[in-house]
């Protein structure tokens, strides 16, 4: 996955984008793109989200493969959409900026990945996420790091800048005192910049008003896609991320920072919309500029917008990581419509216990739910523990089984993906130990088990699904 971003990669010189030191990449950057998983995982943000075990986000940090690489990739993404809503905010060509971003979007047209990402992305917000309801079970979160102490940061960030390009102006002075003819213009020239982007930084003039409160209404997905439903949509939700770990804020700044997370989205998919929400983040951060600290570099270019971001860059990071997660996995899947799950016994020339369902076709994440919980009824059924537990999802295509996902199920808490080539050799050998002929089998024989000793009374189903499990 990294390989694409490279380019990205190679933008950081010296801790800082683009070799600027005004740009400074900052600690949580480095720590998301050092250490990944590890990082992620331990975030008290995503342990706080974890303990709601009725919602997804369990589910989600199970189906994800390559997490480590996801939030490496969303890390790079993230420094790319400071820059160009840092830019964004610094143009003196559009006055309106968010006029300017529905100009450009009238010239965008929309292709069939456009139309799966609007689907997709609304899927994920009524369905996968289901924030109207989530937004009700989960309670902003105690302990966390409030709006205040991100806009204290913030200030000593503009303390340390103002500081930084005092203590260059002075040694420079006295250097220029040193030197003549063309060098001495050239570094006068370099003072002079920094003389004014000094005079021009100053302290926020007005303080931010309290925040609104969030309204999550389903979203009805239209026969028609659109770039601006699903950019709205991704900031929707990381406003929801975001207001639940500071415990809210104000409704504008939210704003700026949740599109700065839907642009970062929109680029991991590629969508024409990461230039609507670089636009309407940068348009949201000038609405607050008031209320916000005026940074420059010595150079005279601002650094407001940008230092904004990296302030509030762990909420920003994590709300983008956790929709791309959820989206991901809510890919547009032909997985397949039969789940399989087999008990290898300690003897492997045993019959393996085994469980069967047939699905209809849903994303992967759905379909890698059910597989668990197929798994949890076999384990239940038989009483047993397995020396390996292994499932697979199936499609019968041309009279043959193709497998589509193959997950190593022997610790359920963790499972692991398997390659295509390793899924599909192990099926090979188990499929055939079911003995059922799916053409013309009606009524499936029971699985070959010793009961539980312990079974469940006869008049509580095992299984729901109209076809029996075994």
């Amino acid at each position: 996955m990294l390989k694409q971003y490279s380019d990205l990669q190679n933008k950081i010189e010296n801790s800082s984008w683009l070799g600027k030191e005004m740009l400074p990449i900052g600690e949580t950057f480095s720590s998301a793109f050092g250490s990944g998983q590890v990082w992620f995982t331990q975030q008290t943000e995503i342990q706080y989200l974890q303990n709601f075990s009725e919602t997804p986000f369990q589910d989600l940090l199970k189906g994800e493969d390559e997490l480590t690489d996801l939030i490496k990739a969303c890390s790079l993404l993230f420094l790319e959409s400071c820059y160009s809503i840092n830019s964004a905010y610094n143009s003196e060509k559009y006055s309106n900026l968010q006029n300017a971003a529905y100009q450009k979007l009238k010239t965008t047209e929309i292709n069939e990945s456009e139309t799966s990402f609007y689907r997709r992305t609304l899927n994920v917000y009524n369905e996968v996420l289901n924030l109207p309801v989530l937004a009700e079970q989960i309670p902003p979160m105690d302990g966390g790091k409030p709006t205040s102490v991100y806009l204290q940061r913030l200030r000593s960030r503009y303390d340390q800048e103002k500081s930084s390009l005092l203590s260059w102006l002075s040694s420079q002075l006295k250097k220029l005192k040193t030197l003549a003819g063309k060098a001495r213009r050239r570094l006068y020239g370099k003072t002079y910049r920094a003389r004014k982007a000094l005079e021009e930084m100053e302290s926020p003039t007005q303080s931010l008003p309290s925040g609104g409160e969030l309204n999550f209404a389903p979203v009805p997905v239209g026969h028609r896609a659109s770039i601006q439903v699903t950019t709205e949509v991704l900031s929707q939700i990381a406003s929801w991320f975001i207001t639940v770990w500071t415990g809210g804020m104000n409704a504008t700044l939210l704003q700026g920072l949740s599109h700065c997370a839907a642009s970062i989205a929109a680029k991991f998919f590629q969508s024409d919309g990461a230039e609507l929400a670089r636009y309407l983040g940068a348009h949201f951060l000038r609405a607050t500029q008031q209320a916000l600290p005026r940074i420059l570099g010595r150079t005279g270019t601002g650094t407001t917008a940008w230092n904004v971001l990296i302030t509030f860059a762990p909420v920003i990071l994590m709300a983008a990581i956790l929709i791309v997660m959820a989206i991901r996995q809510n890919r547009e899947t032909q997985l397949g419509e039969w789940l399989y799950v087999f008990g290898i016994k300690s003897d492997e020339t045993e019959q393996p216990d085994f469980s069967i369902s047939q699905v209809v076709q849903e994303s992967e994440l759905s379909l890698r739910r059910k597989l668990l919980d197929l798994a949890g009824e076999l384990l239940d059924y038989t009483g047993r523990s397995y020396p390996r537990l292994l499932g697979f999802i199936t499609d019968k295509k041309n009279g043959t089984e193709e497998v589509g996902l193959a997950l190593d199920l022997t610790n359920l808490t963790t499972p692991v993906s398997l390659p295509q080539s390793e899924g599909h050799q192990l099926f090979e050998q188990l499929e055939p130990r079911t003995q059922l002929d799916w053409g013309e089998t009606q009524q499936l024989p029971p699985m070959p088990v010793t009961p539980n000793p312990n079974p469940p009374p006869p008049d509580l189903p095992i299984n729901r699904d109209p076809t029996p499990p075994f």
